[in-house]
């Protein structure tokens, strides 16, 4: 819940800042069709049960000869586990690049590296608690919204930020009593959400 609330007003702050950005969108001067940039802190939530995952990470985008569609391949990493996401992101834009241009589209989440669960153990006479390691995987589907700012023609600022679901995750699941509800994976579908800021260069 605290997740959720967080997460409601960091959006609603960005959703304001796009709006905001759109209507000083002024400058129509010739700008670079491919973005390289550094993201020093992203905010990744795949499982609403887990605290948010802080993330490192790099990203490439490369804007179509038409200026409204774009594809961007982000690569993070997590800084507390081995654990990696890659999120590919087809980003509409509504009219052609400018210095500030908001755009929107799906998004693709591929989670994998290694994790770990706990597990209860019976053992007839008593019980104990094992810690399993295990190759996580995940994949989602989110809607990506990103605001890019490009102060001068080649350096770049921007915000983005996505929500959705995680609909496949092979973390065992497991009862509070040991009964294994499902040693394949969770079978629940679980909301997604990521957000961070990041700059870089245009050319």
């Amino acid at each position: 819940m605290k997740n959720s609330i967080l997460l409601s007003t960091l959006f609603a702050s960005f959703f304001s800042l796009s709006v905001f950005a759109q209507q000083a969108n002024k400058n129509k001067e010739s700008l670079g069709k491919n973005i390289v940039s550094f993201t020093p802190i992203q905010m990744m939530i795949t499982d609403d049960s887990e605290s948010p995952d802080p993330t490192i990470g790099l990203s490439y985008e490369r804007i179509l000869d038409n200026e409204i569609i774009s594809l961007r391949i982000p690569f993070y990493a997590s800084l507390q586990n081995p654990y990696y996401y890659i999120l590919p992101t087809i980003k509409l834009y509504p009219g052609r690049q400018g210095t500030a241009k908001y755009a929107v589209g799906p998004q693709f989440l591929i989670g994998f590296g290694e994790d770990s669960y706990t597990k209860y153990v019976n053992t007839g006479s008593g019980y104990y608690y094992q810690t399993v390691n295990y190759q996580r995987k995940q994949f989602g589907f989110l809607i990506n919204n990103s605001l890019n700012i490009t102060v001068a023609k080649n350096f770049y600022l921007g915000l983005d930020g996505g929500i959705g679901v995680i609909y496949s995750d092979n973390k065992p699941n497991y009862s509070y009593n040991g009964l294994e509800l499902s040693p394949f994976g969770d079978s629940d579908i679980k909301v997604a959400f990521q957000l961070n800021c990041n700059f870089g260069v245009r050319f």
